[in-house]
């Protein structure tokens, strides 16, 4: 059983294992530094618990999705939250054949107002693309079981749909380009923008760097477009592109910076 339960002021998570008789053989809290707040738990073909749901440590965002796995007596092997600058939630995770998960929930960080957020992870990826790995403190509860009374009564079973649903049409927009990594040098006078960009994107570089290759990639890895920059600011032409996550590369003399823009 999972739940909340709150400790020094904040909301964690409570995991219960018990018996079928409801007698407990431990109680945990777990603990990222913020509230935590777990939607859907599976026990693992290692005899461990695989957990999604959200934690407001990463900050400024408001609630990133999380990810909690754990041994067969609640000890954390692994513990990630994803998302970007606004409200990331997971509410469902399913086991892979091949040892890794799938994550489903909703997104307000990526997409267009609430998107599905949908994820395969590995327990062996390095925190790469809007992943954190996070720490998780375990806490031990003593928790005291009371017997109550229950009423009987009949009910009605209906079945609904899962937790995600598409209103409206479906676009998959990638969030992880694949094949060219994002460089942004500390010291770069090189900008892109708007971004998120519409039709147009303008690239303005320094004026003793007007020779430079401009390169734009798509959410595979592939090239869309490359040109040479002679000017101190270009202009893209994206209207022919599809909406979704891009990589605009620029190489100049001194410095290469590569960027994510988000076509809408």
């Amino acid at each position: 059983m999972v739940g909340p339960i709150q400790i020094d002021g904040d909301y964690d998570c409570l995991f219960v294992k018990s018996d079928s008789l409801g007698t407990i053989a431990w109680s945990r809290a777990y603990d990222c530094g913020g509230d935590e707040s777990l939607f859907s738990i599976i026990q693992t073909t290692d005899s461990g618990f695989a957990v999604a749901g959200y934690t407001t440590e990463a900050i400024p965002a408001p609630h990133d999705m999380y990810f909690l796995k754990t041994d067969s007596v609640g000890l954390v092997q692994f513990s990630i939250s994803f998302g970007g600058s606004s409200v990331d939630i997971g509410q469902d995770v399913v086991e892979a054949d091949d040892g890794g998960y799938f994550i489903v929930g909703y997104t307000k960080s990526f997409g267009y107002d609430t998107s599905m957020y949908a994820m395969k992870i590995n327990l062996t990826d390095d925190g790469a693309c809007y992943q954190n790995n996070i720490s998780t403190i375990v806490t031990d509860v003593n928790l005291v079981w009371q017997d109550i009374e229950l009423e009987s009564f009949s009910s009605l079973l209906i079945e609904h749909s899962g937790a995600c649903s598409v209103g409206r049409g479906a676009t998959v927009l990638p969030l992880c380009p694949v094949g060219v990594d994002e460089v942004m040098p500390d010291k770069s006078n090189v900008q892109v923008f708007p971004n998120p960009a519409t039709a147009r994107i303008t690239i303005t570089l320094p004026s003793n760097s007007t020779r430079s290759e401009l390169e734009v990639f798509n959410a595979l890895g592939e090239r869309m477009m490359a040109s040479r920059v002679r000017s101190s600011q270009t202009m893209i032409d994206c209207s022919s592109f599809a909406r979704g996550i891009y990589l605009v590369k620029v190489t100049t003399s001194t410095t290469t910076v590569t960027q994510r823009v988000v076509l809408e």
